[in-house]
Parts: structure tokens; C-alpha cells; sequence
């Protein structure tokens, strides 16, 4: 499931996708597009393509990545990509863009997941030239619940529910030998919580985060084509990362029950974590202000542990 957690977090990138100084026109916006997707190993099918008046309409966009043990598909039902008359382009779509999983790996039951990504408010101005364009995006607020999960063609029903408010953000994608991406966006709050309970299989699991005040930069470089079926493309192929997330406030819940019981919760003042990704390695570091945990369980024969850190 590595390659699939990559290539969701590009998606979500070019969903979330800033102005420059330069006539562009939708056409060109789309073809930046498809050529980022499809560096990250996207395929992309389109049920139509048409220019009416200054926009282009496309209908039924199809981004999807094959792999040996896995299948990630999105489909976005309307995009709009409209000329402004000043030089720049902006992006309108559906509100509603249903993302799946499809997986099979080892001897891991195969999974089929679609979960639902919702968006309110979002504007996308795109400008530049068709070798550069910057992206300027905002959006009142964003998420995603399951749509549907089933483990061995068995329904299952947990419950995942991920908001975002107060997006915004830029974003440049640049093509010559490699693709450079050049990106910045700050999130006012972050709520993320699952549940799943089975009784048949004793388990009852919640998990639930809150984040306040979250900006981020990145940079990267892209090879032009990908080979998707291998695994190890990206330590091989020239790719690199840098990212930097910077995290307000926080609180994490965890409770288990069944075989195993206890409760752990953590909250920290701030924090950030940076990646990094080049010359096949990767590297990350983290640190925490304010740091609070907990951790109790009846299993356990001594009073609940709490502890504090100034900074970690």
C-alpha cells in the first residue's frame, strides 16, 4: 500500500492546487494537468472533452493507477476550466469526487474502499505559461467519509469522517527535464475520526485528532514518465521531496476494547515535521512544544501513566 498513499497525496494535490504574469490559456492549464498526473503514474480517461465559448468543459474525468496489487481511481464528474480574458484560467469542479481502492497484497485480505471527498467554496486561479503555471486555490472547507469498505466481499462499516476549514494555499508546476513543484498552504483546523466495532471479531476501536493553525511548504522534482508497476520508482527515477508542515495546537484520543484494552491520549501547544526524499533515502525529523500524554489500561496492574514534556 506504499505506492497507493503516494499517489493519493498527489492527488490531493492537484485537487488542491497559484497567479503568475502571463497569457495561458485552459488548454494549456489541462494539458499541466494531465502532464503532472501522469508523472506520478496516473492514468486519465475522459468521457468528453469541448470547448464552448471561453471555457473547456470535460466531463467524466477518469484519474486511475493500475499497479500489480492495487487499483486507485477518482473520478471527477464536471471540470470547468475558463478563460478569463486577462490571461488567466479559472477551475471550477464537482463538488463531489469519489476516490477507491482496490487491493490485494500477500496474504493481506483484499480490500475494496471508496471513500467520498467533498469540497464547499473551492476557486482555482491558474495563470503563467504553459511551461509554468501557478495555481492559487482557497476553499471554505473540505473532506471525506467512506462511502463504502468491504474486507473479502465482506461489508464492513466503520465510520471515518475528515474535515478541513479555511484553505488556501499556492502551488507552481514547472516542466523542462524534470517537473519542479513549488508549493505553500495554511489550514485554520484538521478533525479526523474513525470508529469501527465488530462485535463477532471483539473489536472496538475509535481514533480521533483535532490540529489548529497548520501551514506547510514543499518542493519537488518529477520524472516526466514513471513506471507505475515498480515499486521502487521513486528512489530510482530522480524524484525528490522536501516538505515542512508547521502544527498549532493538537489532541489525539485512542481507546481499544476487546482483547486488548486502554486508552492513550496526547495534546501538544505546537509542533512540526519535515520529510525529505532524494538520492534514495529518505529522512524525516519532528518536534513538539507543550507535549501532555496518557496512557491507561484495566489490563494493566498500576495506576495510569502521565507525562509531560516541555519539548520533545
Amino acid at each position: 500500500m506504499r505506492t497507493t498513499f503516494v499517489y493519493s497525496i498527489t492527488l490531493a494535490a492537484l485537487i488542491a492546487p497559484v497567479p503568475a504574469l502571463a497569457d495561458i490559456s485552459a488548454q494549456d492549464v489541462w494539458d499541466n494537468w494531465k502532464s503532472y498526473l501522469e508523472s506520478t503514474g496516473y492514468n486519465i480517461d475522459t468521457g468528453s472533452e469541448e470547448m464552448v465559448g471561453s471555457s473547456l468543459i470535460l466531463r467524466d474525468v477518469g484519474l486511475f493507477v493500475p499497479t500489480p496489487d492495487s487499483q486507485v481511481r477518482a473520478t471527477i464528474e464536471n471540470i470547468e476550466m475558463r478563460e478569463q480574458g486577462d490571461g488567466s484560467v479559472a477551475i471550477t469542479m464537482s463538488d463531489l469526487i469519489p476516490f477507491s481502492v482496490s487491493a490485494s497484497i500477500d496474504d493481506a485480505p483484499a480490500m475494496d474502499i471508496t471513500v467520498m471527498l467533498r469540497h464547499s467554496g473551492l476557486e482555482i486561479l491558474a495563470s503563467g505559461d504553459p511551461d509554468s503555471v501557478t495555481y492559487d486555490y482557497s476553499a471554505q472547507s473540505a473532506g471525506a467519509d467512506f462511502d463504502r469498505f468491504f474486507v473479502e466481499g465482506e461489508e464492513v462499516e466503520p465510520e471515518l469522517s475528515i474535515a478541513l476549514t479555511g484553505i488556501a494555499g499556492t502551488a507552481n508546476v514547472q516542466k523542462g527535464e524534470m517537473q519542479d513543484v513549488r508549493a505553500s498552504s495554511t489550514v485554520e483546523t484538521l478533525s479526523m475520526n474513525f470508529a469501527i466495532n465488530d462485535p463477532e471479531e471483539d473489536i472496538d476501536v475509535s481514533f480521533s485528532v483535532n490540529m489548529q493553525d497548520m501551514d506547510s511548504t514543499s518542493t519537488g522534482k518529477l520524472p516526466l514518465e514513471i513506471d507505475a508497476s515498480d515499486p521502487t520508482w521513486m528512489f530510482t527515477s530522480g524524484f525528490e521531496t522536501q516538505a515542512i508542515v508547521n502544527i498549532g495546537q493538537s489532541n489525539t484520543q485512542v481507546s481499544v476494547k476487546g482483547e486488548e484494552n486502554f486508552d492513550m491520549n496526547s495534546a501538544t501547544a505546537s509542533s512540526t515535521l519535515s520529510v525529505e526524499l532524494s538520492d534514495g533515502s529518505i529522512g524525516y525529523s519532528g518536534t513538539s512544544q507543550g507535549a501532555i500524554y496518557s496512557f491507561s489500561s484495566p489490563d494493566m496492574p498500576f495506576p495510569p501513566v502521565n507525562v509531560a514534556m516541555d519539548e520533545a
